[in-house]
């Protein structure tokens, strides 16, 4: 139920994401987005109650791969024209590379004797990093 509701969530944070970035450009929308992640993984990773998960579940697929898809349509404003494709490609690439990374890692911690709740909380350092990443690029100057 919960790996149901985070792709549920996914979707429609993909969805609302994407409009808030086109219609307000990229800062506040993936900034708010990446706090509300850190906010949900943290009740996440105290919660015991299987309905909280499972709601909190849905709150972290919204907010992280909603911001993750947004990402998608901002990289490419961050590059020359000349290599604006390469750019987002690579951008693409790493990102893929940490979807398989990740998981590895989560079955490492798992392996170790680390409780789910205490893998969860291990994100939370990843996704401030990430947020002020979008942050500070967003004061960036944009490519012409």
């Amino acid at each position: 139920q919960a790996s149901l509701l985070f792709n549920f969530g996914s979707v429609a944070g993909a969805l609302l994401c994407g409009w808030l970035v086109d219609r307000f450009d990229g800062r506040w929308p993936l900034t708010i987005a990446y706090a509300g992640l850190i906010v949900s993984l943290f009740a996440l990773s105290q919660s015991n109650s299987m309905g909280v998960i499972v709601i909190l579940s849905g709150a972290v697929g919204f907010f992280l791969l909603g911001a993750n898809y947004a990402l998608y349509g901002v990289a490419p404003q961050y590059y020359p024209t000349q290599v604006r494709g390469t750019g987002s490609g690579a951008s693409v690439a790493v990102g893929r590379v940490g979807s398989i990374v990740g998981p590895l890692l989560a079955g490492v911690l798992l392996g170790s004797g680390i409780s789910a709740s205490g893998v969860v909380a291990y994100l939370i350092p990843v996704a401030v990093v990430a947020g002020v990443a979008v942050f500070w690029l967003s004061l960036l100057r944009r490519a012409n």
